[in-house]
């Protein structure tokens, strides 16, 4: 938006009491973003499932530090949030599962990671713990 003057409310659930505002920044739908998609030969599910195993990698030392700083800066709390995303990535189902998708479908290691992550996404929508499924069905959740 380049009209400085221009407001959007936003609203959602507090998760600490009191007023916040500042600003706001909008990504994009992860699980929507259109990823290259191609098949791959039997001699590339290596390479690919390398690929794979570096992201998350990479990812988990990403959120690490970012956990830290907020820690550091914030609460413990507010932290924890990164917490469960670790978590979520440091299952080994869930790297079995991307090597399961690349061998069995021969998908590129963008597309069998986002297949797996959409998987995930229709299992929590459809869990009888309502927790799980009111996260996963809630407006601004990264799945949708």
């Amino acid at each position: 938006m380049s009209n400085k003057n221009s407001k959007i409310v936003l609203s959602g659930i507090g998760i600490s009491p009191g007023f916040g505002s500042g600003t706001a920044y909008v990504s994009e739908r992860p699980l929507q973003s259109p990823v290259a998609d191609r098949l791959i030969l039997p001699s590339e599910v290596d390479s690919e499932h390398d690929k794979i195993n570096e992201a998350f990698q990479q990812v988990l030392e990403d959120l690490s530090a970012s956990s830290q700083k907020v820690r550091e800066r914030m609460d413990k709390s507010f932290a924890d949030i990164f917490q469960a995303q670790i978590a979520l990535l440091n299952d080994p189902g869930l790297l079995k599962a991307s090597r399961e998708e690349l061998e069995s479908e021969r998908l590129n290691a963008e597309q069998a990671v986002k297949t797996v992550f959409r998987r995930f996404e229709r299992k929590i929508r459809s869990s009888e713990d309502h927790v799980l499924r009111d996260w996963g069905n809630s407006p601004g959740d990264p799945c949708s």
